[in-house]
């Protein structure tokens, strides 16, 4: 969600993407030094926190479309990610 926006999650939203766009001046900074920075952000994981939000099923609905990119150009992966996808 760092790099398109969500209802209600303007907070997260703006974070999220200053923390993409510090890895990309980290990136440009490091470099010099042969430092590779990289940064993981998926939309939405399925996690105890985040399992309120799921249960609502237009909420649900909404992301499940979004993650298989429907009304899109491009595709995405089609599935939610889990807490075991980022390790």
């Amino acid at each position: 969600m760092g790099v398109v926006g969500y209802r209600y999650r303007s907070a997260y939203c703006s974070w999220k993407s200053g923390v993409i766009n510090l890895t990309r001046v980290l990136a440009i900074e490091w470099a010099q030094y042969g430092v590779t920075v990289n940064t993981v952000a998926p939309a939405f994981v399925r996690a105890p926190l985040t399992e309120p939000m799921f249960r609502n099923q237009e909420f649900y609905q909404d992301v499940l479309s979004r993650i298989r990119g429907e009304n899109r150009r491009s595709k995405r992966w089609g599935r939610r990610c889990r807490p075991s996808c980022l390790s």
